[in-house]
């Protein structure tokens, strides 16, 4: 637990993920629980139709794991089955599609957490979405995911 933990830092490191999709329950389950393995604080909002995002707070060792576990580990794509398999010459001339799935949209280092715990929320409007985390003294989160735009289709 103290290699998690980075309780003599003066700083905390967050991250900020925006999800695409988080209707299977697996993804939800290893965003969970590795959350609290790595005993990060921070919270999971799942906003079917809207957006979804996920904030985490932690020592440096912890939020490098979470980092790559969001980006490399979890197979956001795993879920959907391809309907076209019989067209496989045509995929070599197409470009190659942009992973979306799971995207970090910030981050960075905090002077103080603004999160006690992890709690995973499921919320049915923006609005709701927006006062759990304006609770908890991070609402500036959610403007950024409204206002994030990703960089790699300015290519």
């Amino acid at each position: 637990k103290q290699k998690w933990l980075a309780e003599g830092e003066p700083t905390t490191q967050v991250l900020a993920f925006k999800i695409k999709d988080l209707s299977n329950k697996r993804h939800l389950f290893k965003i969970d629980m590795n959350a609290q393995q790595f005993h990060l604080t921070g919270c999971c909002i799942a906003c079917p139709g809207v957006a979804n995002i996920v904030i985490v707070e932690g020592g440096p060792r912890a939020i490098k794991r979470y980092r790559k576990l969001m980006i490399r580990r979890i197979k956001w794509t795993e879920d959907q089955k391809d309907d076209d398999d019989d067209d496989d010459e045509d995929e070599e001339v197409t470009a190659p599609k942009l992973q979306d799935h799971c995207v970090l949209i910030w981050e960075g280092v905090v002077k103080t957490k603004n999160f006690k715990n992890w709690k995973v929320t499921h919320a049915r409007s923006e609005q709701e979405a927006r006062k759990t985390l304006a609770d908890r003294g991070g609402e500036h989160y959610w403007e950024m995911l409204a206002r994030f735009r990703d960089h790699r289709l300015d290519i």
